[in-house]
């Protein structure tokens, strides 16, 4: 009969023996405290340095500017905290030299 279909599996065997699943009627929640909290504003500070020496020259960009059709784009995707920052900070370490520390 109609009623006798299951159209959805029970929590246990979707989730394994031993797990409660509620069934809440109406919102257990106060109307009061929002669904999703806003973002907390993050306080920072930036600090101004002076630009890296580059090791390559004006002239080289330049001349590339003429020739688009050796240009490559890079873009660097990934997850979070799967160290994107990191390669385009050794990308830029490795085109730049480190300034002198006195």
């Amino acid at each position: 009969m109609h009623e006798d279909k299951q159209y959805y599996p029970d929590a246990e065997k979707v989730f394994g023996e031993g797990v409660e699943a509620l069934v809440m009627e109406e919102d257990a929640q106060a109307l009061d405290v929002p669904i999703i909290a806003p973002p907390k504003q993050a306080n920072f500070q930036v600090y101004e340095r002076g630009m890296l020496e580059q090791n390559y020259s004006m002239e080289f960009l330049a001349d590339m500017s003429e020739k688009p059709d050796l240009i490559r784009s890079v873009s660097i995707c990934g997850h979070l905290h799967s160290g994107k920052t990191l390669l385009s900070d050794m990308i830029v370490q490795q085109t730049h030299q480190a300034p002198e520390r006195g």
